[in-house]
């Protein structure tokens, strides 16, 4: 009703393969036009279907590696590292949870301010040339709104908005690119043209001239 900014913790223990369902929902609601859910929930005029709107802003925060790979496409991720002991941060206090407060007031001012200029940039966005410099698709629609955030402030904004969102979305692409994923694209190859195989005989495959370069 009120599409609230969703904030998950933890989400490694239930947003994963085992519940499917719940990360449907969630992923449905990467892109306004689409995010719709329906359920038979209103008892009183009979059960009838009804369409329940999933759009809107999520946070998530888990122990990677274990989130479901079609729900991290939707991301743009923020890896973060435990503190040494040795390190030294600033305590959350009551004061900094109240400057937080005043900063989340002046996001939301200026967010109704600037909507109609957000829009027109975001419209204006589907030839940009920087989202050439994006891998693919889905990670450009990640950046946009806030790449179009970074157009309307001006000044050296757009330039480090588009900066960061090539370098992290191209260490995304490094981060398919890893010995697991892509051992299996080359086992799918190999099995394209045979049901069984002995061990030996994918292993020397694997090694073979055809997968060197991969």
């Amino acid at each position: 009703k009120y599409r609230p900014f969703i904030l998950l913790d933890e989400v490694d223990t239930f947003l994963d393969k085992d519940h499917p369902e719940l990360a449907g929902i969630i992923n449905s609601g990467h892109e306004r036009d689409g995010a719709w859910s329906w359920r038979c929930a209103d008892k009183a005029n009979g059960f009838e279907p009804t369409a329940f709107s999933t759009w809107g802003a999520y946070a998530f925060a888990g122990i990677g590696g274990k989130m479901l790979e079609t729900t991290l496409s939707r991301c743009i991720p923020l890896v973060m590292r435990r503190k040494r002991k040795e390190e030294k941060v600033a305590r959350l206090t009551a004061a900094a949870r109240a400057q937080g407060r005043v900063l989340a007031a002046r996001a939301a001012r200026w967010a109704a301010d600037n909507a109609p200029a957000l829009r027109e940039i975001d419209e204006a966005s589907d030839d940009a040339q920087w989202l050439d410099r994006i891998p693919n698709d889905r990670a450009g629609d990640n950046w946009r709104p806030l790449v179009a955030v970074a157009q309307a402030c001006g000044g050296q904004w757009p330039e480090l908005a588009i900066s960061a969102a090539v370098a992290l979305s191209a260490e995304e692409q490094v981060a398919d690119e890893s010995p697991g994923p892509m051992l299996l694209a080359d086992l799918r190859v190999i099995f394209a043209t045979a049901e069984t195989m002995w061990s030996t005989d994918i292993s020397e495959r694997l090694r073979s001239d055809e997968f060197a370069e991969r």
